[in-house]
């Protein structure tokens, strides 16, 4: 009985592996045709080992061309392994790029990592200001990692610098405002 059992079980798993691997193939095929949301998901099988052997120099090519074409969330996990140099070697500027990007696109977790490298001048100029911009940023959308970012720069900040970060935050507002107000989105 256990032998028959296992048997059974090691067909499941075979047969799962195989509907994996026909889900893959569409999705490969979907990602060769420039659709970024097949490209960021054949990324992530590739960055995981889903349905497909992993292989992160294939992760890294899917991710930057969802990447390129806007997709946060690779542009998200491009720059966490460029950072860490995993199946990369680490580049912190190339890393600060598509986090940035992401932060742009108002993405909290990318502007707290934006607000982190500025803080540590890596990747991106050491700047407190810029830095309390980002944490700021994120701090109002309710992170906890940008709140005390924000508690640990403010007392470093002359009046002067907080003063121009409130502006620099306050210009960002009013340009996601006027972007929003011109694709019909009304306001929060």
């Amino acid at each position: 009985m256990k032998a028959t059992a296992r048997r059974l079980l090691v067909l499941a798993i075979a047969l799962s592996a195989t509907a994996r691997g026909g889900v893959f193939d569409e999705t490969l095929a979907k990602a060769r045709d420039g659709d970024a949301i097949a490209q960021y998901e054949a990324a992530e099988a590739y960055a995981k080992g889903l349905g497909v052997g992993k292989d992160l120099k294939q992760a890294m090519d899917w991710y930057r061309q969802a990447a390129e074409q806007g997709s946060v969330e690779a542009q998200m996990a491009l720059g966490g392994l460029l950072v860490a140099g995993k199946g990369v070697p680490r580049n912190s500027a190339e890393a600060a790029k598509w986090f940035v990007m992401a932060a742009e696109k108002g993405n909290a977790a990318a502007q707290v990592q934006v607000a982190r490298m500025h803080l540590a001048g890596a990747g991106l100029a050491k700047d407190p200001v810029e830095a309390y911009k980002w944490a700021r940023l994120a701090a109002d959308k309710g992170d906890k990692t940008a709140r005390q970012i924000v508690t640990f720069i403010l007392p470093k900040l002359s009046a002067e610098e907080r003063s121009l970060g409130e502006s620099l935050v306050k210009e960002i507002r009013d340009q996601k405002a006027s972007d929003d107000a011109a694709k019909g989105t009304p306001p929060v």
